[in-house]
């Protein structure tokens, strides 16, 4: 499966920058493709989570990889514990001076996935605690909490609901990322979604709506305190989606969403926005092995401030999942996206990104797995482009039905144009995990 990771959790494997992900979620391909969106600016969990891919992963040829959990009648808990060591050549992402590190992660999560005839409820605490070996300013800890819930009605009607809140870290080279300040960026994220929909049948229909909201921490740069309230920022999107069943194996569909983003601060210029998308695609089940979607159409943005140009153009999504054997399994997202504003003189960020990953089982105990991402940011009102590579690989071997080790290792490079930020690295990692 693709695996996409928010951090806290150093991936096994990275489709953002052969470093670490900013978000981290293990998703089969299709509620990939939301994750994706959600990830590039909250994504409908609408008419593409409806239906799942029955395809199997090469995981599940693996011994013992079932988690057991903690059982006691129906009530179910799930602890988790990740070890990993890791060594970075450029842990500030910097095209000079770079620094290279070896540092410690150490993150325990536990779920509780009650077992329910009809319904799923499934609440997840989670944290990482990472320590440098020399650059301790660089040390950081995290924490989060994070509900979901689906309810299945009569009618084949099916009610969504989710809840975060989180105290995160901001990856080191993503755009926002200040490569001069002391210590890592931090910030508050706590969000809610709530969506409904009639699945099953020929025809299908949601509708819904999420809300986000960042609250950024002061940073010091250069023993200078900084306040970035101006970053603060409150994300609102409702949509409704629906498809229709042409013949077994394609089913047309069609999304629209109405988003606002709200800044709590704007010291320079009036960032506040409000936009629609409309996409349309079809998904393709052409058989067991091969299943994709493929989606087209407009996204518009509009700001506050009459002097900053508005955004119209094309908006996509495509997904495609091909196993060519059981042991093999080829899967790729790629995603357009309104992302927030990271300075106070840029209105917002146009990002497009493409991530592909093949998984191969190798024997009863071993997945290998090897990914790569591109990335571009379009940097709104400023001639300020960025693009950015990264390829990773890993090999993890299951140990006992307790026990996995991991080891991998990736390398990422990021081009630029018009004063942006350039930067190349690399990591080695080991890894032990603890599923119970």
């Amino acid at each position: 499966m693709i695996l996409i990771r928010e951090r806290p959790a150093y991936p096994h494997l990275s489709l953002t920058s052969g470093k670490e992900a900013p978000r981290s979620l293990r998703l089969n391909a299709r509620a990939i493709c939301l994750a994706a969106a959600a990830a590039l600016g909250l994504a409908t969990p609408g008419a593409a989570a409806a239906q799942s891919f029955g395809i199997q992963n090469p995981e599940d040829l693996l011994v013992d990889q079932t988690p057991q959990g903690l059982r006691s009648g129906p009530q179910a808990f799930y602890p988790r514990i990740d070890f990993d060591l890791a060594r970075d050549t450029n842990i500030y992402d910097r095209e000079t001076a770079k620094i290279a590190d070896t540092f410690v992660s150490v993150r325990p999560s536990v779920s509780y996935r009650p077992d329910l005839s009809r319904h799923e409820v499934d609440v997840t605490a989670s944290g990482e605690i990472r320590r440098y070996f020399e650059q301790s300013s660089e040390n950081s800890e995290q924490f989060g909490l994070r509900a979901r819930t689906r309810l299945d009605l009569a009618q084949r009607i099916v009610v969504r609901s989710t809840a975060e809140i989180a105290r995160r870290v901001e990856s080191r080279g993503e755009f926002g990322d200040n490569p001069l300040s002391d210590s890592p960026i931090e910030y508050t994220l706590t969000s809610g979604g709530l969506n409904v929909g009639r699945y099953g049948g020929v025809l299908e229909l949601g509708a819904g709506a999420q809300i986000s909201h960042r609250n950024y921490s002061d940073v010091s740069i250069g023993g200078v305190d900084t306040d970035l309230s101006f970053r603060d920022v409150t994300d609102k999107r409702a949509f409704v989606d629906g498809s229709i069943r042409l013949s077994p194996g394609i089913r047309a569909f069609g999304e629209a969403s109405y988003e606002t983003t709200s800044y709590d601060v704007n010291p320079v210029r009036d960032r506040d926005s409000d936009g629609y998308s409309l996409l349309a695609g079809a998904r393709f089940d052409v058989s067991d092995l091969i299943e994709a979607e493929v989606a087209a159409g407009y996204v518009h943005r509009s700001y506050d401030d009459p002097t900053i140009r508005s955004f119209n153009g094309l908006d996509f999504r495509v997904l495609g999942r091909w196993s060519p054997t059981p042991r093999l399994q080829v899967a790729a997202v790629g995603r357009r996206s309104v992302e927030r504003s990271p300075s106070v003189g840029i209105p917002a960020v146009v990002q497009s990104r493409f991530q592909l990953e093949a998984r191969q089982s190798l024997g009863s105990r071993m997945i290998a797995a090897l990914s790569a991402d591109v990335a571009r940011w379009d940097y709104q009102d400023s001639p300020v482009r960025e693009t950015r590579y990264a390829i990773d690989g890993s090999l993890s071997v299951r140990l006992a039905r307790m026990f996995s080790v991991t080891g991998g290792a990736g390398y990422r490079k990021q081009t630029e144009t018009g004063g942006g930020r350039a930067y190349d690295g690399a990591t080695i990692r080991i890894g032990l995990a603890v599923i119970i």
